[in-house]
């Protein structure tokens, strides 16, 4: 996979927010979170090639206080960075906005990669990246907040699955385990909603892949096993084979209530 080019192509000239030059509608609106100067240059030029109006901000406050001050449809941040990382950054936009949080971590750091789903990413990329796999994840986010906006919600009450003990409201967006509501991702909640709504059956990886990131493949399949494991986390499950999560060696996952594990 070809992966970014760090020489800057020149300076960047974004268009003013929310508008260009042809008077089409309103461009995605990115704020990147890094403390790297020449990565944040690099990927405001080459994100705008892509369509994408860009914001810098070096540091994990400096994200906190923009998105106090202005609306934007996702956020790329880094996890290590001075004065507040990612990981905390990322925990506190969570409790003020559901924007798609994108992590940007160290190539095979999985404990980065945890941190942050754990506090309310909704995505990651590993470094070093291409822009072509970012603006893929990018948009993959963004297309899951567009069908999230316009899905009918029938019924405030209505529940894809009630056993008592795991509740999924669909129309609530929302997940209680035991009684207690667990936060879930959008990424986390379009997983589990699509296991559930195939109950009994076994999902393939790829039929997984496809639902979510609408591409498969050797990285995303390990994208999805990290995806598991943080849901397994969530919903309280341990091992391979839990109440409701069930993993087919090889082939896919399947959801299913078992009275005790595989």
């Amino acid at each position: 996979m070809q992966q970014l080019d760090t020489t800057l192509p020149g300076d960047a000239n974004p268009l003013p927010t929310g508008e260009r030059a042809d008077g089409a509608p309103e461009i995605p609106r990115l704020l990147v979170v890094d403390d790297d100067p020449h990565l944040r240059e690099l990927l405001q030029v080459a994100l705008a090639e892509e369509g994408f109006h860009v914001s810098l901000v070096p540091d994990g406050a400096a994200a906190v206080a923009a998105v106090e001050q202005d609306a934007f449809d996702a956020i790329l941040m880094d996890v290590m960075m001075p004065e507040m990382d990612g990981i905390e950054a990322c925990r506190t936009i969570r409790l003020r906005s559901p924007v798609p949080i994108i992590m940007l971590t160290a190539r095979r750091n999985e404990a980065d990669v945890v941190a942050g789903l754990e506090a309310g990413a909704d995505d990651y990329v590993t470094k070093p990246f291409s822009i072509s796999e970012l603006t893929a994840r990018i948009r993959a986010n963004l297309r899951r907040v567009e069908i999230d906006s316009l899905a009918p919600v029938r019924s405030t009450d209505r529940k894809v699955f009630d056993n008592g003990r795991l509740v999924l409201d669909g129309g609530k967006r929302q997940v209680i385990v035991d009684g207690r509501e667990v936060p879930l991702s959008r990424t986390e909640l379009s997983l589990l909603q699509f296991l559930v709504s195939h109950e009994g059956r076994v999902l393939t990886h790829e039929e997984i892949m496809q639902h979510i990131w609408k591409s498969g493949g050797a990285a995303e399949q390990s994208r999805l096993r990290t995806f598991m494991g943080m849901l397994r986390k969530k919903l309280g499950e341990q091992g391979r084979g839990g109440r409701y999560l069930h993993s087919h060696h090889g082939s896919g996952y399947r959801f299913e209530v078992s009275g005790a594990p595989e």
